[in-house]
């Protein structure tokens, strides 16, 4: 029998099972596993729903069952208590904005930015040096901003320690300095405004475009426009294919505008890899802008540089005394492109290399096409280009090489300078080359002019140089060729395009497979000292080689002839002609190709130089003495051959008509000559022969 007492105490302990069970299911209702918590307001100052129930749907602190979400227009506010303080939610989602209040670090895992913006929100002045630390992991959906914040002045800074992933859109804002210090997978476009980015330690980062432009803050154009990547360590590499790399860059136009001041500097890295469409350095596209856009990028040791075009200082706004730079690597820097140009439109443009260093340019190993110092804009401003690799080596396969270019209109004019150094190893092909040329100047008396400095090496122009071209009812244009040292050839005709056309060559060889200079549009002027002409002679044709107004001849000038003919007995034909000094007395002729014998005349009654050239005697038939072995070649020697013929040996296996004779070894006529022939155990008996060329 069960007492009123015992029933009584049994009921009460089911009430207290029934009232725990209810805080339980209550309890796991309100937060169930994974749940999704939102931020209903914005934290005020001085409060944080960062590690507190403030503000969040649930009312419970964030806790690692949960995901938590804050909305757009909604902050969410650090600790002060500057301690290292970490989310403890699962995953924070930022449609708003993550203030960042401590110098301490703050450490949320798996930190989503959608439309989000994370800022140094340190209640700083402006000679504040405050910065705020961000850990764990980011992955950027889209359109998201990094911003180190402080006051107009201040020197404030956000580093960014949590490894950064994603695709979306990221850009870093405001007048102070980003650091990333992590390895970083991020693959999106990333635009650095008016900021210091900087990559530290070990951390690395691509992104498929990355923009430096000038600087925007609040929606009004602010006067802190330098945007920097500024590498003590870490890897900055950019592009998939596709997409944009450009440092200093303006579209906007404002008439209280600053423009973009961008400063690329990978300098530290030993190598640097870009793949995108467009890569510039300093590009303001508004017509008639008010303020200068300026870029500089400071490359690594070795550059990979893959490109649809390549600008280095490119305006329609006329900046002054502005230049944008590009400075090579000293290493191995080549770069895969359609299209290089160095200053173009309005504004200055150099590109350099420091000493040691290699240049190759050419597009995808097929000509690329190189511009220095062109005006296709119709403007009184004018354009200045430089591309100065004298200090190394310069490979490349080129298209068009134009340099200083006006073609655009109005009174503006362009200068373009190409220095290549005195590297044996220079070696360069262009299909076309123009050097200073006039096309389209509308007004005044602008002058479009280029340079082309070579001090060693080889530089083949498949079709015709051009020096001073000039289309045009206004302006002039002055083309200039300095020859220092090494071999420039060209396989067209060298030409007086209308304007001022200058040749001057203090060493090595000009190769002229065909003219330079024409009766009627001859060279302003050829200035030679102790260099070597190589001329080609027809003895069936009586145009003139060289035809320049003045040649000034000083030192020992060679005269080669590199090819006769159409020469059956003795046949004489100009090669220079001249006004004012005779350089006759600076010439000697070398040796003829073989079978060939000549002289040149000093015809100073019509002021040219002339060329007989005579068919030589025929060759005595060489003796061939018996052969001995050597090792495994058979060696022969002819004695008496003669200067001004090559002496070849030939082999056939047998003397059955018709006779094949196959070429063994070739060597220039002189006295007595050696060849030598490999044992072949596959042949048991070769005959042998030397024929005369």
């Amino acid at each position: 029998m069960v007492s009123q007492h015992q029933h009584t105490l049994v009921s009460m302990k089911i009430v207290k099972l029934l009232l725990t069970f209810l805080v339980l299911t209550l309890a796991c209702w309100a937060n169930p596993a994974m749940a999704q918590v939102y931020l209903l307001g914005t934290d005020g100052s001085g409060s944080s729903a960062f590690q507190t129930s403030t503000n969040w749907s649930n009312g419970q602190l964030p806790g690692s069952g949960n995901n938590y979400y804050v909305g757009p227009g909604l902050i969410i506010r650090t600790p002060t208590d500057n301690n290292v303080d970490t989310f403890g939610g699962n995953s924070l989602t930022l449609a708003g904005q993550l203030d960042v209040k401590q110098t301490n670090t703050v450490i949320v895992n798996n930190l989503s930015l959608s439309n989000g913006i994370v800022i140094n929100a340190f209640a700083g002045g402006p000679s504040t040096n405050d910065m705020g630390i961000l850990g764990g992991t980011i992955n950027i959906i889209t359109n998201s901003v990094f911003d180190a914040g402080g006051d107009v002045g201040a020197i404030t800074y956000l580093q960014i320690q949590s490894t950064i992933g994603g695709t979306g859109n990221l850009t870093i804002q405001r007048s102070n300095v980003v650091t990333l210090t992590a390895t970083n997978t991020y693959s999106g476009n990333l635009t650095v405004v008016g900021s210091t980015l900087q990559l530290s330690g070990t951390a690395s980062l691509t992104p498929a475009s990355l923009v430096l432009e000038s600087g925007v803050f609040g929606g009004v154009e602010t006067n802190v426009a330098s945007t920097n990547i500024v590498q003590p360590g870490g890897s900055l590499n950019v592009g998939y294919g596709g997409g944009v790399l450009r440092v200093g860059y303006r579209t906007g136009a404002a008439l209280n505008a600053v423009g973009g001041v961008g400063v690329l500097n990978v300098a530290s890295q030993s190598n640097f890899t870009v793949d995108v469409g467009e890569f510039s350095v300093g590009n303001n596209t508004v017509n008639n802008d008010n303020f200068t856009t300026v870029g500089t990028a400071l490359l690594a040791t070795n550059n990979m540089v893959t490109a649809t075009n390549i600008f280095i200082g490119d305006s329609a706004f006329s900046s002054g005394a502005a230049t944008s730079t590009m400075v090579a690597g000293s290493g191995s820097n080549y770069f895969n492109t359609p299209l290089l140009t160095v200053g173009m439109r309005k504004v200055t443009g150099q590109l350099t290399m420091p000493s040691g260093g290699v240049f190759r340019l050419d597009n995808a190993g097929g000509p690329a096409n190189l511009t220095v110092g062109g005006e296709n804009f119709s403007t009184g401003g004018s354009s200045t280009g430089t591309m100065d690799v004298s200090g190394g080596t310069f490979v490349g396969n080129l298209g068009t090489l134009t340099i200083g270019m006006k073609a655009g209109g109005s009174s503006g004019g362009a200068t373009g300078t190409l220095n290549i150094g005195a590297s044996p190893a220079n070696n360069l092909i262009a299909s076309n080359v123009v050097i200073g040329s006039m096309a389209g100047a509308g007004s005044g008396t602008p002058l479009a002019q280029g340079t082309l400095t070579m001090g060693g090496g080889s530089f083949v122009v498949t079709n015709n140089l051009i020096l001073g071209s000039f289309d045009n009812g206004l302006g002039s244009a002055s083309g200039t060729l300095n020859l220092n040292g090494g071999r420039f050839t060209v396989e067209g005709n060298l030409l007086n395009g209308n304007g001022t056309a200058t040749v001057n060559a203090t060493g090595g060889t000009l190769v002229l497979s065909n003219t330079a200079g024409a009766i009627g549009l001859p060279l302003t002027a050829l200035n030679v000292t102790n260099a070597t002409l190589n001329l080609s002679f027809n003895g069936s044709s009586s145009t003139t080689n060289i035809v320049a107004t003045a040649v000034n001849a000083s030192g020992t000038i060679g005269i080669t002839i590199g090819s006769v003919v159409n020469v059956t007995g003795s046949v004489t034909n100009p090669i220079i002609s001249y006004t004012g000094s005779d350089p006759y007395a600076n010439l000697t002729l070398a040796p003829l190709p073989s079978g060939y014998t000549g002289s040149l005349v000093d015809d100073t009654a019509n002021q040219r130089i002339d060329l007989g050239v005579n068919v030589s005697s025929s060759p005595s038939s060489p003796a061939l003495l018996s052969p001995a072995v050597s090792g495994t070649n058979l060696t022969f020697q002819i004695t008496s051959s003669q200067n001004g013929h090559n002496y070849v040996l030939e082999a056939t296996p047998q003397l059955v008509v018709p006779v094949t004779w196959t070429r063994v070894q070739t060597n220039a006529g002189g006295g007595t000559l050696t060849f030598s022939a490999p044992v072949s155990p596959g042949k048991p008996h070769q005959f042998f022969r030397v024929s005369v060329q």
